[in-house]
């Protein structure tokens, strides 16, 4: 007979690849289940000025598809803004500086709109919000991603997002839907849509597993 478990049974070389194969996927799905859900909020020296709260010096790795948030201040006009991109897939919100101890629920209700308006599956961004819902401040770390967030600094004071009829969203919107060179020009909006497929291809594989 043919069938996979009994080729498996038969050759003692493949059962200790099968017996390993099982034992990593059991390892992937504990760590899954074990690794409390969390992310950080990397801030800018401009903006842990502002009074930010105490930064921890060496968090965990974030749990969420879109990684850590990079955040900086913009200084504007009738109040100041913060911007946050995701270390991941440089896709940004805009919300308002006041208060920056309220930074992360702030992130999180902006986040909620970008990912329903750019087309990321309703469930998948109810999962990703659970994933937020505990976040730490820390500094920058990646030049990449503050060169990213600089770009989208300009733009939304001097270029497109710079329109004071728009509302934050749009004006995030706008920036999101720009080529971005750390992405090989690909659009945040298109880098944001490829994580949650890839993510959502490897929970099925581990369902399947």
């Amino acid at each position: 007979m043919t069938g996979g478990s009994l080729i498996c049974s038969s050759n003692p070389a493949v059962e200790r690849t099968c017996a390993k194969c099982r034992a990593g996927r059991s390892l992937l799905r504990y760590a899954a289940q074990t690794q409390p859900s969390m992310y950080s909020i990397r801030c800018t020296r401009k903006l842990l000025n502002r009074g930010a709260p105490p930064l921890v010096q060496s968090p965990t790795a974030p749990t969420t598809v879109l990684g850590d948030w990079y955040a900086n201040i913009i200084f504007s006009r009738p109040e100041q803004l913060v911007i946050c991109i995701s270390q991941k897939t440089l896709l940004p919100v805009v919300v308002p500086a006041k208060d920056i101890k309220r930074l992360p629920e702030r992130v999180l209700a902006a986040a909620e709109i970008m990912l329903t308006a750019i087309g990321v599956p309703s469930e998948e961004v109810a999962s990703e919000l659970d994933e937020m819902q505990k976040a730490v401040f820390a500094k920058t770390e990646d030049r990449r991603v503050l060169g990213s967030l600089n770009d989208f600094v300009f733009h939304l004071q001097h270029g497109t997002g710079s329109h004071p009829h728009m509302t934050l969203h749009e004006r995030a919107l706008c920036i999101a839907r720009m080529p971005c060179g750390a992405l090989e020009y690909a659009y945040p909006t298109e880098a944001t849509l490829a994580a949650f497929s890839a993510s959502r291809t490897l929970k099925a594989a581990m369902r399947a597993a």
